[in-house]
């Protein structure tokens, strides 16, 4: 029979497919002793970081192996909700397997990911769930706080940009006003359902963020394309004709919308790509106020 060296043995476990983790098995936080390099891809972590730690305190969510585990055919998936280095999140499966020293109880239990979830497993989860904003139908700001955290983590790690688009109704206290809440949150419906209509990859999401404000999150989409987006976006809202005689802009709903796009560099947080979207959508808001004015007075 070979007998493979020790460090042969590792580039292989390093070069697996998926994460792989073996933690002590006598410790029922289970110190971390081996974690690959696809581990530390998934969560920000290198493995030198790794080592030594529990994985207990790594996980916001998840079981750790348990005696049972080590029973013949026993081959239980664990999922498991790992806090990432960067402060997101990552979810991710495990197949538990013993590993012995001598017959009896396991010295460390092997840990071999049985499928990550895809990118739009979490949003698709957060639609099916409560996480959604009642008037629009969207998600929830919570929700999508959740999601740009993890996708703003997943952009980090793979050095790609990420795009944030905000919306806003313009002038929507002065149309609640006139027509009363209800018939607002019908006009947001609508609006939504525009926003929402326009979004053709699955990673895709959009959410309420602020009382008359919507959020667009997009992976891998540059500033322009985002900005040609928005155009069309804001060209079928105004073509939607819904009345508004209080706007300072136009006699229908308008939107304006402001966009930024951004590739994570070192420890920034993902307040910063919120930070540049507002600020060019409060440009555009007074451009667009100022066009309004503009037009008002040649016309009287």
């Amino acid at each position: 029979m070979l007998c493979l060296k020790k460090n042969l043995l590792l580039q292989a476990l390093d070069r697996a497919g998926g994460a792989l983790l073996i933690i002590a098995a006598s410790e029922p936080r289970g110190r971390i002793a081996y974690a690959n390099q696809r581990l530390a891809q998934l969560t920000g972590w290198a493995p030198e970081e790794l080592l030594g730690r529990e994985l207990g305190e790594l996980l916001i969510s998840g079981e750790l192996p348990c005696a049972d585990d080590a029973l013949p055919g026993a081959e239980r998936v664990l999922g498991h909700r790992w806090r990432c280095r960067d402060g997101g999140d990552q979810e991710l499966a495990f197949v538990v397997a013993p590993l012995f020293e001598r017959p009896g109880l396991p010295a460390y239990w092997l840990l071999s990911e049985s499928g990550r979830p895809a990118d739009g497993a979490l949003q698709r989860r957060l639609m099916r769930s409560s996480s959604l904003d009642q008037a629009t139908g969207l998600l929830s700001r919570p929700s999508f706080d959740e999601l740009l955290r993890r996708d703003w983590g997943i952009a980090r790690r793979e050095q790609r940009s990420l795009t944030l688009m905000l919306f806003r109704v313009d002038e929507l206290d002065a149309y609640q006003s006139l027509f009363g809440r209800h018939a607002t949150d019908a006009c947001l419906r609508k609006v939504a359902h525009v926003v929402a209509g326009a979004l053709r990859r699955s990673g895709d999401a959009a959410a309420r963020f602020a009382a008359g404000d919507l959020a667009v999150l997009i992976a891998g989409a540059s500033e322009h394309q985002a900005k040609q987006l928005g155009e069309r976006i804001a060209a079928k809202v105004r073509d939607l004709a819904i009345h508004h005689p209080r706007s300072r802009i136009d006699r229908y709903v308008t939107l304006s919308f402001g966009v930024a796009s951004l590739t994570p560099a070192g420890d920034a947080p993902a307040d910063q790509l919120v930070k540049l979207a507002a600020r060019d959508l409060d440009k555009r808001c007074r451009a667009a106020r100022k066009a309004g004015d503009r037009r008002r007075r040649h016309s009287a």
